[in-house]
Parts: C-alpha cells; structure tokens; sequence
C-alpha cells in the first residue's frame, strides 16, 4: 500500500500464467513444495518496493 494523491491505495503486478484457482482446478491439490513455491514468489511480490509514478487509484 502506498499514498499517491492523498489516496492510499494498492498496487498490484500482473503475473503471467495460470491464476491460482486454475491451477488448483486443472492439478487438483498442489504437492507441499510447489504450494510453498507460489506462496514464496507472491510474498516476495509484496514486499518489493512501488513508487507513487507506478501507482493508479481506483
């Protein structure tokens, strides 16, 4: 979360590939390791720093 224009808003990256609930629907459950995988690249993701130029409110 980042304040542009007096707004606080969320900035989010567009992934590509699958979205998780395809994922899940076309594999079934996901074996520990690659649950952890994804969920390890999505915090990273989180974490990574935004500038306000990047941000857009909606």
């Amino acid at each position: 979360m980042v304040e542009h224009a007096g707004a606080r808003v969320i900035v989010t990256e567009y992934g590509r590939g699958r979205s998780l609930g395809a994922v899940l629907k076309a594999d079934g459950p996901l074996p520990v390791a690659r649950a952890a995988a994804i969920g390890g690249r999505s915090s990273r993701r989180c974490a990574a720093p935004t500038t306000p130029a990047s941000c857009t409110a909606t």
